[in-house]
This record gives structure tokens, C-alpha cells and sequence, in this order.
């Protein structure tokens, strides 16, 4: 997991105490964990969520996160997390 979010800045947020912000953003879901990348201007330009893997372990995680967020993640499994 370290090799795979080397170079990104992590924000964990509360969604209970974000709900309002979050939806006007369009990134509250009702599954979780999801990852999004973001834009300069805070808007998602990008997201995954835990439908892309099998159990939520780093060895299934990892991989797909490297490739999420190297650019080079083609195949979705869950096309709920694709290009926003």
C-alpha cells in the first residue's frame, strides 16, 4: 500500500460531519471506501471504489490503486467508479 499512494495526499473524511459538503460535490456514496482524484479546483475528476477488488486487504487493494492512480486502470469491474 505504501509503493501504491507514494506521492498522494490521503484526506479522510467524516461523512457524517461532511454529509452537506460532500454532496454538493458528488462524492458521497453508500459504499465505502472510495477514492477519488481531484482536480486544482477540488472537483472529482475520478474515482474507485472497493468494487474493484475482493476483500478490503492491502494485497488485493494495491495493485489497483497503483494502477488508479498511475492513469492506467482501463477495465472496471464496478462501473459505478469510472471517469466523472
Amino acid at each position: 500500500m505504501q509503493t501504491a499512494l507514494t506521492n498522494v495526499d490521503l484526506v479522510r473524511v467524516d461523512v457524517d460531519d461532511f454529509d452537506e459538503e460532500l454532496r454538493a460535490a458528488g462524492m458521497l456514496e453508500d459504499t465505502l471506501p472510495w477514492f477519488y482524484k481531484v482536480d486544482a479546483t477540488l472537483h472529482p475528476v475520478d474515482a474507485i471504489s472497493a468494487g474493484e477488488w475482493d476483500e478490503n486487504v492491502p494485497v488485493n487493494m494495491a495493485p489497483v490503486l497503483h494502477s488508479f492512480l498511475a492513469g492506467t486502470l482501463r477495465a472496471r469491474r464496478d462501473p459505478t467508479g469510472t471517469v466523472l
